[in-house]
């Protein structure tokens, strides 16, 4: 494993016992969180350590507390965070390691040791799924150059100017640009590379972490329905480009909020819905689009006096609803969350389209004159030997002997309506459509 996998996994695994330890704040550990990771890794007892005297519960809150009160120190007067951020993390487990291992010849002998039997078997940790298939389709890209407008007036809305991450922005940006123009579209939708980062770069401002939740509270996917606080977290932390993990979280670039959209739809959606990715991010700006009437003015009253851009959060949610609406009409108001219609046909359905399949056959057609031809054989020889076996008692009683052999054989011809079931107007019970 080389170093930057480490680091990224150390990374995961100090984001994942922040999320779960307060998901409102991802940039520090708390105590207790701690203490579980230690647990968790067998650093607290006897199993994986080589100290003389296991390490106890007490003793790894005891470690907690001293490193960050000598953070607080270093940070200067005013400081008072009384929390762990992940520098602070990393110098703690290093000093641990010294203790678990006092046998290793030197502290980076000790901490590796560390690293590779305890922490990264052992701890739990965040595991991002890859999306770049999903984002560089085709017909997403499509979708997104659709939205983007209103999207970009939303983002600039909830967005904040930091100077401190201005220059890791530009270089993510560029970065996710040329991902994207990758696909087999130019850019989104024939715009070039350079065309497109110079719109996003020349945004003023990053979505910080506490705007993208309230951003997710205003258009009404933080509940237990869509998404838990933890998901948004770490589809937050999961969307944010790979980059040397530093003590704070960075802020989102526009492009990286697209994606964290992307996420969204797919962590909401997968376990209950087997459709496209396409129609599971229409379903999430559907779910969007309903809030719009009661968040989104509400969301305008409470912040128009801190945010540049009070307006854009208006302008964007009506263009928003606009395209929102017209897109759906064309999909005539369907369910984008419903299944496919060929999963609900009946067995019935599917035998009557492989019968016609058959009948329209020429091989088919053979195979059922050469049965009926064989059916007529055996039937002959039948009424034959019938016959000789007593053809005097035929002629007593005044029969035939001429018999009937005419074989009606019935030809199946089943015609069934195939149902499509294409539920054309799919109405969710809300008033007006």
């Amino acid at each position: 494993m080389g170093e930057a996998n480490i680091e990224e996994e150390l990374w995961n695994i100090f984001t994942y016992y922040t999320l779960h330890g307060n998901p409102l704040d991802p940039e520090h550990i708390r105590a207790s969180q701690f203490v579980k990771l230690t647990r968790d890794c067998q650093i607290i007892g006897t199993t994986l350590s080589e100290a003389e005297i296991p390490l106890t519960e007490a003793d790894i809150n005891v470690a907690y507390t001293a490193e960050v009160t000598r953070a607080d120190k270093i940070a200067g007067k005013g400081s008072d965070r009384k929390k762990m951020n992940y520098n602070d993390f990393l110098t703690v487990l290093m000093k641990l390691a010294v203790r678990v291992y006092p046998r290793a010849r030197t502290v980076d002998d000790a901490f590796q040791r560390l690293l590779m039997d305890n922490i990264l078997p052992l701890a739990s940790r965040r595991r991002p799924d890859a999306v770049d298939m999903f984002i560089m389709n085709d017909d997403v890209n499509r979708l997104f150059d659709y939205y983007r407008e209103a999207l970009e007036q939303i983002f600039a809305f909830y967005a904040t100017s930091d100077k401190r991450t201005t220059a890791a922005m530009i270089a993510a940006n560029n970065a996710s640009s040329s991902r994207i123009s990758n696909s087999s579209m130019l850019g989104y939708s024939g715009r070039s590379p350079g065309r497109a980062t110079k719109a996003v770069n020349s945004m003023k401002g990053a979505l910080g972490y506490q705007e993208f939740l309230k951003f997710a509270s205003d258009f009404d996917l933080s509940n237990s329905v869509i998404l838990s606080t933890i998901e948004l977290g770490d589809i937050y932390l999961s969307s944010i480009k790979a980059v040397e993990p530093d003590s704070t979280i960075r802020k989102l670039t526009f492009l990286e909020f697209w994606e964290t959209l992307v996420r969204c739809a797919l962590v909401a959606y997968s376990k209950i819905s087997d459709t496209t990715i396409l129609d599971k991010i229409r379903g999430l700006f559907l779910y969007m689009w309903r809030s719009i009437n009661k968040s989104v003015p509400r969301a305008f009253t409470d912040r128009r006096n801190v945010s540049t851009y009070a307006g854009d959060l208006l302008s964007g949610a009506m263009l928003f609803n606009k395209r929102f609406t017209a897109a759906w009409a064309q999909d005539n108001y369907r369910d984008y969350l419903s299944p496919d219609p060929r999963v609900l046909e009946t067995g019935k359905t599917v035998l009557n389209r492989v019968a016609k399949q058959l009948q329209g056959n020429s091989s088919t057609n053979s195979f059922y004159r050469s049965s009926s031809s064989i059916s007529n054989t055996l039937m002959n020889d039948n009424n034959n030997i019938d016959n000789n076996n007593d053809i005097d008692n035929s002629n007593n009683y005044g029969y035939d002997n001429n018999t009937d052999n005419n074989n009606n054989i019935p030809t199946s011809s089943t015609t069934t309506n195939t149902n499509n079931n294409q539920n054309n107007g799919v109405y969710f019970g809300y008033g007006g459509y």
